[in-house]
């Protein structure tokens, strides 16, 4: 649609829909067909020597080491997605999936979201992830994400993961779409392209998704495959588990299949009880070699099995030594080891695996004969059991104006956008030093430093740190650049012994575009399309007074022109190309 634009303000009629969206600039068209979307900012790795002690060297000499694609040398994983706050039925459902061994993965908006109406939802978080549970991230305000701009598109996904990572202290990468939309028909790929590269951006590098996301756009994305939701039937969802159990694309590629999307029976259109859950779970398990895990620990684990890389060393007596690379455990942000089998040697030899830098313990679980050892990261790669965040929301310079987070009084730190420079402060006000500091930057699309990685050996107690460097606007066009941009600080580092985290964010309110006609927009509405009948549509339309502040039409409906409608959804945090009707996602 085109839309011609003049110095006045333009009208539109407002229909009760989820969204009317109006694309407000002429020429525009879906993209050409873009490639699947590769990492811009690859993890990175680090290496650790393994050594395979055997009876004889001529037994060492005929060892071979391979990684496992799926934790523990299983050839299939099932976990599950539940969506939203909720808070008896969230409890419930983890009920239903521990008496099944199974784990589930509960993805969260923000705890200010309108629907919990000044709830606190963090107790119940942190109750949630007892068990082996895990949370993710489901967008800070619920969003239609593709409709949003490209800054707020970061600050939905980075500032839910960093609001969740601070409330529980327990690290996430996991991200599953509200409305299941990544991606909208006006931008097609373009847009799902720039939501794949802000979730990079973000540290969130899986999705429990439909795997319609890759049919559209492939991408490095770890994907877990959901099943129909909770308001399809038993044969529809058993169909679908069949085909993701036997589809040997998903075996190679997805392993994981996921059962989803809320928990459960909440959903208003449901009329199943708790016991079509219990059939749904009792179906899952009559499958054989089925790892029962989180939404993270998967991601975690497929990323590395696939990021890894051995390296064979050298012969040495009765030994074999390998190298193996592997992802810095910072960035997947889970602990789960490696599973090393070892090949070449009879069944039943004697034989040991052992570490200098990281603990090696071997395998329980036989399979086809297989010979397993789990690596663990290095003792020196550990994950952070405190996590806070200092938000400085209004941009301010002045350190002191910034209130410390409640589990690091004694550390204060800004994060802020000044004269082009985005400069870090950090003051160890506490009575240690901080060692083994590393700072990831991360900066919306709009921005070519998406992901900055910096390493600070100490910040002395009493000292303070400060980092400041000029990011590079990426283009000038308004998608990427309008609203306010938020910038992260990721600070990992130790204090003491203890392993800690702690964001430091910035918002930056961005420059307007007159090009744009924000707030160049009234509204007339919301009509019931029942009344707008074409046989008098056309003569009203034509003969109406533009200019007059109410309207009335035929049958007495009179309305009255608004500036604003009521509604969650905050107009600066749409795309400029988008002009809502009635403001509600829903």
């Amino acid at each position: 649609m085109k839309i011609s634009l003049n110095f006045k303000p333009i009208s539109m009629l407002a229909f009760p829909a989820i969204f009317m969206w109006l694309i407000a600039t002429a020429g525009f068209s879906a993209s050409p067909e873009l490639p699947s979307v590769e990492a811009e900012f690859p993890f990175p790795v680090y290496s650790q020597t393994v050594r395979v002690v055997c009876p004889t060297r001529s037994d060492a000499e005929k060892v071979r080491l391979r990684i496992e694609p799926l934790y523990d040398g299983y050839q299939r994983a099932v976990s599950s997605r539940w969506d939203d706050n909720l808070f008896e039925s969230n409890f419930e459902m983890k009920k239903h999936l521990e008496d099944y061994g199974m784990k589930g993965t509960f993805y969260l908006n923000s705890n200010d979201i309108f629907y919990l109406k000044g709830q606190d939802y963090r107790p119940t978080a942190r109750d949630l992830i007892e068990g082996e549970h895990s949370i993710g991230g489901h967008g800070l305000s619920h969003p239609y994400l593709s409709y949003v701009n490209r800054n707020r598109m970061f600050q939905e996904t980075a500032g839910v993961r960093i609001e969740w990572e601070s409330a529980v202290d327990d690290p996430m990468h996991s991200y599953a779409f509200s409305f299941i939309n990544f991606r909208n028909p006006l931008e097609g790929d373009l847009v799902q392209r720039n939501i794949i590269n802000t979730l990079e951006r973000a540290g969130l590098y899986h999705l429990a998704v439909f795997k319609t996301f890759d049919d559209h756009l492939p991408s490095d994305l770890e994907l877990s495959i959901i099943m129909p939701p909770e308001n399809a039937d038993l044969e529809t969802f058993k169909k679908a588990v069949d085909w993701a159990y036997g589809s040997e694309e998903l075996r190679t590629r997805f392993p994981n299949i996921s059962l989803s999307m809320h928990a459960w029976y909440h959903t208003p259109a449901l009329q199943y009880g708790w016991d079509e859950l219990d059939r749904r779970l009792a179906y899952l398990n009559k499958f054989p070699e089925l790892w029962k895990c989180n939404q993270n620990e998967y991601a975690a684990y497929w990323r590395s099995s696939q990021m890894a890389r051995v390296e064979d060393l050298e012969t040495e007596g009765n030994s074999r030594s390998f190298r193996i690379m592997r992802p810095r455990l910072n960035e997947l942000n889970d602990p789960i080891p490696l599973t090393l089998s070892i090949e070449g040697l009879e069944e039943g030899l004697p034989i040991s695996v052992k570490c200098h830098t990281a603990n090696v313990s071997e395998s329980t679980r036989t399979f086809s004969g297989k010979r397993m050892f789990h690596l663990f990261h290095d003792w020196d790669q550990r994950m952070p059991t405190q996590i806070g965040w200092v938000d400085n929301s209004l941009n301010t310079a002045e350190i002191e104006e910034v209130t410390p987070d409640a589990d690091f009084p004694d550390l204060q730190a800004i994060l802020t956008f000044q004269g082009e420079k985005i400069r870090l402060s950090v003051h160890n006000q506490t009575d240690q030093a901080l060692n083994d500091i590393e700072v990831i930057y991360r900066l919306p699309i709009g921005w070519k430093e998406g992901i900055v990685r910096k390493r600070f050996e100490s910040i002395p107690a009493g000292e303070t740190l400060e980092d400041a460097w000029i990011p590079t606007s990426a283009t000038d066009d308004l998608k990427y650049h309008s609203d306010t941009a938020f910038f992260v600080a990721q600070i990992d580092f130790n204090l003491g012994e203890e392993p800690c985290r702690l964001y430091a964010t910035c918002s930056f309110q961005e420059s307007k575009s007159d090009h744009f006609p924000r707030d160049g927009f009234a509204y007339l509405g919301p009509i019931e399309p029942s009344i707008l009948e074409r046989q008098y549509f056309d003569n009203w339309i034509r003969n109406s007074d533009w200019t007059a502040n109410e309207w009335t039409l035929p049958g007495g409906h009179a309305f009255r022109w608004q500036k604003e409608i009521a509604g969650p959804v905050p107009v600066e945090h749409l795309d400029p190309e988008v002009i809502p009707t009635q403001r509600d996602w829903y």
